[in-house]
């Protein structure tokens, strides 16, 4: 469960501040845990979901990217820890391997509110969403909360900002 009645849920973003270095994800991790937060979340994607090779980020994006095992790594050690591991996903590849991998839940970036596909995957999986819907229009979120209800999603967590 996601959030409680009555209880302040603290999750730690990650982000990209590891830099592509898993020593330092880690080590964010840890922190999160001896904070005692409930949950931390990571932004997981392949460069190929966010662009072209011609795109000018592509190669940062490339650096920041771990591989499957070092993802479930970082999840069960967040797990061991004692808190849940979220995150931020930007395609169907990255959301399928962290199911795989055993991700407690999933945020949906604000970018991808009117990303069906993605959406009815998502609702699929059964997990806690977190739908951020800072700068969207209420008939988008309207939309979005109907795609993921019509494919079967079980706890929605509107986030504005």
């Amino acid at each position: 469960m996601l959030i409680q009645k009555n209880k302040v849920t603290i999750v730690c973003e990650m982000s990209q501040t590891y830099e592509g270095k898993f020593d330092v994800a880690s080590k964010l991790v840890g922190a999160a845990i001896d904070a005692k937060a409930d949950a931390i979340k990571f932004q997981v994607f392949k460069a190929d979901e966010l662009g072209t090779k011609d795109y000018k980020h592509y190669d940062l994006f490339t650096s920041l990217e771990f591989t499957p095992e070092q993802w479930g790594d970082l999840i069960k050690q967040a797990q061991d820890g004692g808190i849940l591991a979220f995150a931020d996903v930007f395609g169907l590849e990255s959301a399928q391997m962290l199911i795989e991998k055993n991700i407690d839940g999933f945020k949906i970036h604000p970018t991808d509110i009117k990303t069906p596909p993605l959406l009815e995957f998502l609702a699929k999986s059964g997990k806690p969403l977190m739908l951020s819907v800072g700068g969207s229009h209420r008939e988008e979120i309207e939309k979005a909360i109907s795609i993921l209800n019509e494919n079967g999603a079980k706890e929605v967590v509107l986030m504005h900002g």
